[in-house]
């Protein structure tokens, strides 16, 4: 159970680091509809690949 605490973590530092790599990148054609469109794609990948992984993960080491 811990090691999926620690997974889960992982997936959500990494979104984190993303988002913040993303905002950073200076674009000489800024649009904040794209800025939004391209984040909210990275999280409604990121969020249920998680969930899956999760789930698949409490299945193997809990059964």
């Amino acid at each position: 159970m811990t090691f999926l605490l620690i997974f889960t973590g992982l997936i959500c530092f990494i979104g984190l680091i993303v988002t913040i790599i993303y905002v950073n990148i200076v674009d000489q054609n800024y649009s904040s509809e794209k800025s939004f469109r391209n984040l909210s794609w990275i999280y409604l990948l990121l969020i249920p690949i998680a969930i899956l992984i999760v789930i698949g993960l409490a299945y193997v080491f809990l059964s």
